[in-house]
């Protein structure tokens, strides 16, 4: 049988056997129902390319270990009951411990037996239950996201065979995982996450949330993971931009650049927010997405809403706090491009500063490099992550930067990512200006020195110091005329604005005007300001945009949506 007509049978069964499968499943127990409803009526064709793109990728290839248990959902979902049993049973074979990313492997174990256990053979139960009592290592978590997963997988085994032996607790003091589980719930939603938006990790919150709030027989916990679980996908919707996700990171695994390229959480959220165009579903990182679409949670239309209207410029904020390390993060968003950004209060030399992305300009482009950015890399890597020898300040979008690199670093030097993507270019790096014209967005790249830039790469390396670094951007149509005639009138605009750098004692300043006429200004180690007026860190919401509003450590969460305000109580675990 051909791929297409696999492809084809498959999208028919999902329309028309899906029900009665359904009729055949126990439904997950859930939470009361969300009050922004009515669900997203497009979620449901979206759901269907997902299942039917993932079944079709691997027909011919049934995967194993942590991947295997999300493509046999998708079987399960589309009515290849038979080819989806068969596909556990497969995996069941193999001890837990001996499987390449267990943790991983736990939880989507622990969620695929519960979520199918109406429809599994006695004997699958039972290897079932060998593998998740059996496994040895639920306390061996290295990671935040790795201790959330094998939390869930020990609660979930634990309420599946309560007088089962197991093989390891969770925690000494918390054998089920339950009190972590609680806890870690009330911190998120009052002080944001550890690994704060990560295109590869924040599906691993997400995900335990929604296993949690579907399947756990404790209301308590059913209700505090759907609240969580919606909190931490509702944090993302002001950072959405049609298949974009502009948000600074602390741990991006690897550099992405354009909207073809997506990573595990992109594949969820653009199945909550949607976008104009359809991502490969062949990477094996969409599997990760199966559980938000065979899940029979729905996000309410009104908030995928908020993550599709771009008609006017706004700025999203957002905090995340965790163990002492604030990060006060933003994002602007302007109909066809954003700028993001974060600040920390602690020096970003340890953890995963290798993996962390603190600043890009981005826009729509429908495949290849749509990101630029300046960095000073980490000392591992020479090029990913980033240290604390810079620092920044966003205003709306504009972002100042400064640099202060000792002269013993292992890099003395400023990473330069400038795509070769665009329609127009002005060339005056000998007086530290460059200025692109990217179709979606207008970019200006200022340094206080003169620095060597050309057309043959996209990747430059500046020998730097004490530097600063001045990000001005704007529509296109905010300028008449073709894009070199749009380009020159901005560049003209830009440069009516001096950039001022001083680093007298040491100590790096930038000062600016923007095109809008804000004074900006920042010290590295000092001030940042607008218009004279320092910048208060310590009051930096939670979540705020123009239709969310959380303050840091409050229980509210109050969302203007629909037709009426909805509040999220996190204090009494509500919604009204």
């Amino acid at each position: 049988m051909s791929r297409l007509s696999y492809l084809l049978i498959t999208m028919l069964l999902l329309g028309i056997l899906a029900p009665f499968v359904a009729a055949r499943i126990e439904a997950p127990r859930q939470g009361p129902p969300d009050p922004l409803r009515p669900a997203d009526p497009a979620f449901e064709q979206r759901k269907e390319a997902l299942l039917a793109g993932i079944i079709a990728a691997y027909q011919d290839q049934p995967l194993r270990g942590k991947f295997a248990y999300w493509q046999a959902q998708a079987l399960l979902a589309a009515g290849h009951t038979e080819d989806g049993i068969r596909l556990l049973e497969a995996n069941l074979e193999t001890n837990l411990e001996d499987v390449q990313g267990d943790r991983f492997g736990a939880w989507a174990m622990a969620d695929a037996y519960w979520r199918w256990r109406s429809v599994l053979p006695a004997s699958t139960k039972e290897s079932f239950k060998r593998q998740l009592t059996g496994y040895a290592d639920y306390a061996g978590g290295r990671t935040e996201n790795h201790r959330l997963m094998l939390a869930t997988a020990r609660y979930l085994a634990g309420e599946a065979w309560p007088d089962a032996p197991f093989a390891s607790s969770f925690r000494d003091e918390d054998p089920s995982g339950r009190r972590f589980l609680l806890n870690r719930m009330n911190r998120y939603v009052h002080r944001g996450t550890a690994e704060f938006d990560s295109p590869a990790y924040q599906t691993f919150y997400i995900g335990p949330m929604r296993s949690l709030a579907d399947l756990a027989p404790d209301p308590a916990v059913r209700q505090q993971a759907a609240m969580t679980a919606a909190w931490l996908i509702l944090e993302n919707a002001g950072e959405w931009l049609d298949g974009h996700w502009l948000s600074a990171s602390l741990r991006y695994k690897r550099e992405y650049d354009g909207q073809d390229a997506f990573l595990s959480a992109d594949y969820v959220l653009w199945l909550y927010f949607g976008a104009s165009f359809t991502p490969d579903f062949a990477s094996e990182k969409a599997l990760f997405a199966v559980q938000a679409a065979v899940s029979p949670y729905r996000f309410p239309a009104s908030v995928t809403a908020i993550a599709a209207n771009r008609e006017h410029a706004f700025v999203h904020r957002e905090t995340d706090r965790w163990m002492g390390r604030h990060h006060y993060k933003t994002t602007y968003l302007n109909r066809t491009y954003g700028v993001y950004s974060v600040m920390e209060d602690y020096p970003v030399h340890t953890a995963f500063s290798e993996q962390y992305h603190r600043w890009a300009v981005q826009w729509l482009r429908p495949s290849g490099t749509s990101r630029l950015y300046v960095k000073h890399p980490h000392p591992v890597t020479g090029e990913e992550g980033t240290t604390g020898y810079e620092q920044v300040w966003q205003h709306e979008g504009t972002v100042l930067a400064v640099y202060a690199l000792p002269e013993d670093d292992a890099h003395p030097w400023v990473r330069l990512r400038t795509p070769l993507s665009f329609r127009a270019v002005i060339d005056e790096s000998d007086r530290g200006d460059v200025f692109f014209h990217y179709g979606s967005v207008l970019v200006a790249l200022r340094l206080s020195e003169a620095f060597g830039w050309d057309a043959s790469s996209d990747a430059h390396a500046h020998r730097a110091g004490m530097l600063g670094v001045v990000i001005e951007t704007a529509l296109p149509e905010a300028y008449p005329g073709p894009a070199p005639e749009q380009l020159r009138a901005f560049k003209e605009a830009v440069q009516a604005h001096a950039l001022r750098f001083s680093a007298a004692g040491g100590v790096p300043t930038l000062r600016y005007q923007d095109l809008h006429g804000a004074r900006l200004s920042i010290t590295y180690g000092g001030a940042r300001t607008v218009n004279g007026r320092p910048v208060d860190l310590h009051t930096w919401p939670l979540l705020e945009d123009p239709w969310m509003q959380q303050r840091v450590n409050e229980d509210r969460l109050v969302i203007q949506a629909g037709t009426r305000p909805v509040v999220y109580d996190f204090g009494t675990w509500t919604e009204r």
